[in-house]
């Protein structure tokens, strides 16, 4: 098996149980292969095929410390599964979430990861300065479930709508060093919110009628109709609007 005898936690006891991995994604993939929506995407999200990384950090301290931290910490991302061989990409990780982080709901956080641009220019993560990172929670095996349930939620959606976030398969190897063997589970990125609403024509409000007194903080979409559905030439995505507008969010 691709991850016979993984660690159950990094770099202490390890697991002689658990799913394929590869197969694992493999499945999930074409399960979820009727769900490919028909809307431009880039070129992280542009294909539904699983990728596989390592990511190397210091997970033990963003674990012991993200219920109630999210500093930064700096990390390396491998792309392994490229033609032209292994590809390495300067990251800076931190704990994000809510209940999974801070409410003791995962033992391993999610992850927001921050690319360099102008590193990642050419490559699988071209065009990408910010992704979400959705772990594997816990080590026990039907957690690992929950994740792929939680992943086809999003297909699914993108089956209902354009204006929903894609989301990419992968297998990720979590170690602390490069010498670490690490721990392999099921994945997914998701895409940035800027990214969304750029493909869709809208722009960021920050009026969240559900949450209003932290409108400022929590953004969601807003249409571009001084422009005719389409964000205003020369408008850099990373600068959307936040303007509160409850009347044109959705």
């Amino acid at each position: 098996m691709l991850c016979e005898d993984r660690s159950r936690t990094l770099g202490s006891e390890r697991d002689t149980g658990g799913a394929d991995v590869r197969a694992l994604i493999l499945s999930v993939v074409v399960f979820a292969a009727c769900a490919a929506p028909g809307f431009a995407d880039t070129r992280l999200f542009a294909s539904d095929a699983p990728i596989a990384f390592a990511l190397t950090g210091p997970f033990l301290t963003l674990s012991r410390t993200a219920p109630s931290s999210t500093n930064p910490y700096p990390a390396k991302l491998t792309l392994t599964d490229g033609a032209g061989g292994p590809q390495t990409f300067e990251v800076v990780m931190r704990a994000r979430g809510h209940s999974r982080r801070s409410l003791g709901y995962c033992r391993f956080p999610p992850i927001l990861l921050k690319f360099d641009k102008k590193a990642a220019r050419g490559t699988l993560f071209d065009d990408q300065k910010r992704l979400k990172l959705t772990t594997y929670c816990r080590s026990d095996p039907d957690y690992e479930q929950r994740i792929v349930v939680e992943y086809l939620a999003y297909r699914l959606y993108n089956l209902l709508t354009p204006m929903s976030f894609r989301v990419r398969a992968a297998e990720v190897t979590y170690r602390t060093s490069e010498t670490d063997k690490g721990v392999t589970r099921f994945g997914f990125l998701i895409e940035d919110i800027e990214d969304v609403a750029e493909r869709n024509g809208r722009t960021r409000s920050a009026w969240n009628p559900a949450r209003p007194e932290r409108s400022t903080r929590t953004m969601a979409m807003r249409s571009s109709k001084s422009s005719g559905g389409n964000p205003p030439s020369g408008m850099n995505p990373s600068s959307f609007s936040r303007a509160a507008s409850d009347r044109n969010s959705v």
